[in-house]
């Protein structure tokens, strides 16, 4: 007895739905496993990660052709495009290659001015104070000072504001120095 007509279509029709399996691996260029690459069908929301061993497995993907695309940080993307059929696991292997990206650094550095130290002495006697509580102030991040001298004058300004405390009289108050001029 032969399939009546509507059975063949029905059967035809349950075939062309099976869901496909596109699965395979991420390797480096040296041919080690990438864990943790992505890997996507592209304009897809099919995806995968790859596990300890580099592997991956997109299931329940419609049959069609595809843009395999798998990716990592510090990696350049590869892609492959591929096609699957009803019910087909397609296996596959991707390459990335490692991306060499120049991350440019540079340190500048000024060479110390020799007589910052003095500088710095000559500020804070100034700007503290001589008196005996004085004596019990600190600037706290003279870092932060910069000193110039022209016109007879010492000129003192501060990158952050300056922090000044004074354990004797129980203070420590912050300072927004803009411009300190002292001078002879």
């Amino acid at each position: 007895m032969r399939p009546a007509p509507l059975a063949l279509l029905f059967l035809a029709a349950a075939v062309a739905a099976q869901p496909a399996v596109v699965a395979g691996t991420v390797l480096d260029d040296d041919g080690a496993p990438l864990p943790g690459a992505s890997v996507y069908l592209s304009g897809t929301t099919f995806g995968d990660a790859t596990d300890a061993e580099g592997r991956f497995r997109i299931g329940a993907v419609p049959p069609g052709a595809y843009r395999l695309v798998a990716s990592m940080v510090g990696y350049e993307a590869a892609t492959e495009d591929v096609e699957v059929g009803p019910g087909q696991t397609l296996t596959t292997s991707l390459r990335l290659e490692e991306a060499l990206r120049s991350v440019g650094f540079v340190r500048v550095e000024a060479p110390a001015d020799p007589r910052w130290r003095e500088h710095l002495d000559r500020f804070e006697e100034a700007f503290v104070g001589e008196s005996s509580l004085a004596d019990s102030a600190r600037i706290v991040n003279p870092e932060v000072l910069e000193f110039r001298e022209g016109g007879g004058a010492l000129q003192a300004t501060a990158a952050k504001p300056l922090v000044v405390e004074n354990r004797a009289l129980g203070y420590r108050l912050t300072y927004d120095l803009r411009r300190f001029a002292l001078t002879d």
